[in-house]
């Protein structure tokens, strides 16, 4: 049967959504703000783990005294996520681009749990590695998508991830004003901090999904889709 541009089979509503586009209809309405609130709430989502990551370096560093555990985490982040972006370019258009974010953000909760459960530093530093490799694959894959759309959605994208520094710092405060400054209130502080990070990310999945599910979204796509035809 025909396929969705998630790369999924095409639903009947879907083909509707598709003909609509193609008439030059009138686009859906956003029914209550919920595609630019969903695309606000992704954009913060996006750049949550990284944030997270750099905003509790004063606990790495003191379970890695003198390791300059902030130097390291910068290029093991970017050397992989610049290795990534290069792959995506040459050989993104084989995965469908609603896959890529998905998968983004899968690899964000993974690498978002890493430091709940352990300080290890060569394992956060895996962690962290693969952080670049998820942002490479949803940030790109996400911006595309929306840039379909009306550039409000855009606008509501970057709004997030603007954002998203400023939320991840209040997330850090008060976890950490929760415990006591003992080391294992320290260790039970960061361990909160990254499970609290990582249902933000989780509920960026589920959203995603809604997201991808409004007729708003799925009309722009498609009619993005036929001009490139």
């Amino acid at each position: 049967g025909r396929r969705g541009t998630s790369g999924m089979a095409a639903r009947p509503e879907d083909v509707d959504i598709a003909a609509s586009a193609a008439r030059g209809s009138s686009p859906p309405e956003d029914r209550r703000g919920f595609v630019y609130r969903a695309c606000f709430f992704l954009g913060a989502g996006i750049l949550f783990p990284w944030n997270s990551y750099i905003t509790a370096v004063d606990y790495f560093e003191r379970v890695h005294p003198g390791k300059h555990v902030d130097r390291v985490f910068g290029v093991l982040y970017f050397l992989p996520n610049l290795l990534m972006l290069v792959l995506v370019l040459r050989f993104g258009n084989l995965v469908p681009p609603g896959a890529r974010v998905r998968l983004g953000f899968c690899l964000f909760l993974l690498c978002l749990l890493v430091p709940a459960f352990t300080s290890n530093l060569g394992v956060l530093c895996a962690g962290i590695a693969l952080n670049g490799v998820a942002d490479a694959l949803a940030q790109g894959s996400l911006f595309a998508q929306v840039a379909s759309m009306p550039e409000t959605y855009t606008q509501a994208l970057m709004g997030g991830t603007s954002l998203s520094g400023l939320i991840v710092s209040l997330l850090r405060v008060v976890t950490k004003a929760s415990f006591p400054s003992t080391d294992s209130g320290a260790a039970a502080s960061a361990s909160t901090y990254f499970v609290a990070a990582a249902l933000w990310v989780l509920a960026c999945l589920v959203l995603y999904g809604e997201l991808e599910r409004s007729e708003v979204f799925r009309w722009h796509v498609a009619r993005a889709a036929r001009a490139r035809r």
